[in-house]
């Protein structure tokens, strides 16, 4: 049976739009130093959605928060607004906007909000393989 592999590393910012690549560029280190490579791609793609819907329609500091627990990889952004984002069903091929929750779906195994006393968080879950211990830092 493998072992427990668990970890969390967490960074904020403030709303600004320099800030959403800063915090891809963090999960993408968070990983990497895990030796998960392999999910960077989209785990990058997620967090600059959610980044993104903080900075634009929130407008408060976020937080991003990159977890791992067993098997399964979690990233939360955390932001000061209590509206929740909206989903576009049925979208148009040509609508250049509101397909950002639509791609979290896609490239997570599951997504959802949870709403905080000061803000709202909003995290995707990614199932990964378990590491092997020799593969461990």
């Amino acid at each position: 049976m493998g072992e427990r592999c668990s970890w969390t590393h967490r960074a904020g910012w403030t709303p600004e739009q320099q800030h959403v690549a800063e915090a891809r560029a963090f999960a993408a280190r968070c990983l990497t130093d895990h030796l998960m490579d392999p999910c960077v791609d989209d785990v990058r793609l997620v967090v600059s959605e959610l980044a993104t819907n903080a900075v634009v329609h929130a407008a408060t500091e976020f937080t991003l928060t990159v977890e791992r627990l067993d098997g399964v990889l979690t990233v939360t952004v955390r932001d000061g607004s209590p509206a929740r984002p909206r989903r576009y069903p049925g979208l148009s091929q040509t609508r250049t906007r509101g397909r950002g929750l639509q791609m979290v779906g896609a490239l997570s195994s599951s997504w959802g909000i949870t709403d905080e006393i000061d803000g709202k968080s909003v995290w995707a879950r990614f199932d990964v393989p378990a590491v092997e211990a020799a593969g461990r830092r």
